[in-house]
């Protein structure tokens, strides 16, 4: 045990006050007797809640990042309590390769917020995607069953199926963005 700080006087979402203690970036105690040997905060009406986890971001990386960039979003998700976040495949071109997969990993990098990536189907890529599904930072497969989201559609259930058994067999989630193509198609336009 190094240097330990202690959160004084913290608030759990309970309500109940209590002091923390931390060792380095790691939560060792909560409800501990303060001790003079250890530097603290007074931290007296704030409540202390677990940081959060982001599953659903739209980071724009590659090709859109003049809408959202990743220094953007490590600096908000910091002052904001996030400490993990997912970002969506539905960029441009989509991330629906390991290759490209591969290609966010090097642009994005390592950065102050742990992050993870959504890999995105498409009709014909189940080998992308069982290959894309055991790297350590793919923390699922999106599925698109409507056009919305331009190239990313899987609208034959008998490739929604097969992707989600590939997600089952893998032991990775699938979100599915749940459209129906033949509605989205005949709605499209109607509100202009």
């Amino acid at each position: 045990m190094g240097n330990m700080l202690e959160l004084r006087d913290a608030r759990l979402a309970d309500g109940r006050a209590t002091c923390i203690l931390i060792d380095g970036d790691m939560i060792v105690g909560v409800d501990v007797a303060p001790s003079a040997g250890n530097q603290f905060l007074d931290v007296r009406g704030l409540t202390v809640i677990p940081a959060l986890n982001l599953p659903h971001v739209h980071d724009r990386t590659p090709g859109g990042e003049y809408k959202e960039d990743w220094d953007h979003l490590d600096r908000a998700g910091a002052l904001g309590g996030v400490a993990t976040i997912s970002r969506m495949p539905n960029t441009s071109p989509p991330t629906t390769t390991y290759k490209l997969l591969f290609e966010v990993i090097r642009l994005i990098g390592a950065r102050g917020l742990d992050w993870r990536s959504w890999f995105g189907a498409t009709n014909t890529n189940f080998e992308e995607v069982a290959r894309a599904l055991e790297h350590p930072l793919c923390c699922g497969l999106k599925i698109f069953a409507g056009s919305s989201e331009g190239p990313l559609l899987v609208s034959g259930r008998r490739e929604q199926r097969k992707h989600l058994a590939l997600c089952a067999a893998l032991g990775k989630p699938a979100a599915v963005h749940s459209e129906k193509e033949s509605i989205v198609r005949r709605n499209r336009g109607r509100n202009k």
